[in-house]
């Protein structure tokens, strides 16, 4: 555990709570890489499994090409795929987007806690209207201890909003646009790595490797400024 913690850069003597640690640089770099690596390891799992299926069916496409019905064509393969994608890999794709955005709106509002006893500021985050992300962004940019319009958060930001709806859209509605307001069917498709199976929101590997770089770009960059 030491080993881990000190490659980012602080070095606990004893073993600690990561929720209880202060929010820093570090901190962050090493929470994310473990929700990397369970989200990877989890995944690469049923790689080998998913690979054959896809081998599998692309040898019954060949096979019967010629043929003038598909009566001879066995779709097991490709149902299994199917029943892969939705059973395995989008549970823990969903369950991955859901842990990174809590594990985001937590370090902000801790953020937010620790900026306040830094500053000595009489107003809590707390104390402001609305919730969420939404809220913490408010409240340090209320009292100058974030810069939301450099490259870094400016970038990032409208990505994390995004976030913030699909997040919204899973835990509500289990990612099923025909059930939420969260967020729109047109603009689901423009998100990179979102597409849609019916009505249902089908997230890729890379959406969720690519957001949780995001995520950790953003939450370092305040955190050293």
């Amino acid at each position: 555990m030491t080993d881990k913690f000190s490659k980012f850069g602080f070095k606990p003597t004893v073993y600690q709570n990561h929720l209880n640690l202060p929010i820093s640089a570090g901190s962050v770099q090493y929470r994310i890489s473990t929700l990397r690596s369970v989200f990877e390891q989890i995944e690469a799992s049923q790689n080998t499994h998913r690979d054959l299926m896809i081998e599998l069916d692309e040898q019954q496409q060949e096979l019967t090409k010629n043929d003038e019905s598909d009566e001879n064509y066995d779709y097991s393969f490709n149902d299994e795929l199917i029943d892969l994608e939705f059973n395995f890999y989008r549970v823990n794709r969903v369950s991955s987007v859901l842990s990174l955005y809590s594990y985001l709106e937590n370090t902000l509002n801790r953020f937010c806690h620790q900026k306040q006893r830094q500053h000595d500021l009489s107003i809590s985050v707390l104390d402001l209207s609305g919730n969420g992300i939404i809220r913490c962004k408010t409240y340090l940019e209320k009292f100058n201890l974030v810069n939301f319009s450099d490259p870094v958060c400016n970038g990032a930001w409208s990505n994390l909003i995004n976030l913030n709806k699909l997040r919204n859209a899973l835990a509500h509605a289990e990612g099923d646009l025909e059930n939420s307001r969260h967020l729109d069917i047109k603009k689901v498709t423009k998100i990179k790595g979102l597409t849609l199976f019916g009505t249902t929101v089908m997230i890729s590997r890379d959406y969720v490797t690519d957001t949780m770089e995001e995520v950790e770009k953003f939450l370092v960059h305040i955190c050293k400024n």
